[in-house]
C-alpha cells in the first residue's frame, strides 16, 4: 500500500472517530441542559430574594447551579448564551469558540427542542427559539 493510500485512510479514520466522539459528548449534555433549563427557569420565575434582571448570563447560571456543582461542570467547556424574561429562558449551547450552536432548549417546552449537532453541525450560534412563541400562563 502506497503511503498516499495510508495517509488518506488514516485521516479519514481521525476524522470518523472524532466526529463520533463529539456527537456522543453533545448526546451526554441533553439531559443536563433540560435540568439547567429548569433550574434557571425556577431561579428567574420564583427565587424573589436576589434581581436576576441585573445578572449576567454566567452570574445567573452560576446562581441557578450553585446547589448542584456537578451540573454547572458539565458544561464547563461550553458557552452558554441565554434569552429571558420574567416567566421563561432559552439556553443555546454553544461550542467552545462560541461560533457554532449545538442545542437550544425552551422552559416552556418538554425535552431539549433543538438539536443542532444533528440537524446542521455548521449552525451558527444564533438563537432559532423565540421568547414571543412562550404561551402566556404555564402549562399545568
Amino acid at each position: 500500500m502506497s503511503n498516499l493510500k495510508r495517509t488518506t485512510l488514516l485521516l479519514t479514520a481521525i476524522v470518523l472517530i472524532g466526529s463520533e466522539v463529539l456527537c456522543y459528548a453533545s448526546e451526554d449534555l441533553v439531559a443536563p441542559l433540560e435540568k439547567l433549563t429548569k433550574s434557571i427557569q425556577a431561579k428567574i420565575r420564583y427565587d424573589h430574594s436576589i434581581d436576576v434582571s441585573k445578572m449576567t448570563d454566567k452570574q445567573l447560571i452560576a446562581e441557578a447551579t450553585k446547589n448542584d456543582p456537578p451540573l454547572a461542570n458539565v458544561f464547563v467547556k461550553k458557552i452558554l448564551r441565554l434569552l429571558r424574561n420574567n416567566r421563561h429562558i432559552i439556553v443555546l449551547v454553544c461550542s467552545p469558540d462560541g461560533k457554532k450552536g449545538e442545542m437550544e432548549d425552551a422552559s416552556w417546552t418538554p425535552g431539549v427542542d433543538i438539536l443542532w449537532f444533528h440537524i446542521d453541525p455548521n449552525h451558527p450560534a444564533d438563537f432559532s427559539l423565540k421568547l414571543s412563541d412562550a404561551p402566556a400562563q404555564p402549562a399545568r
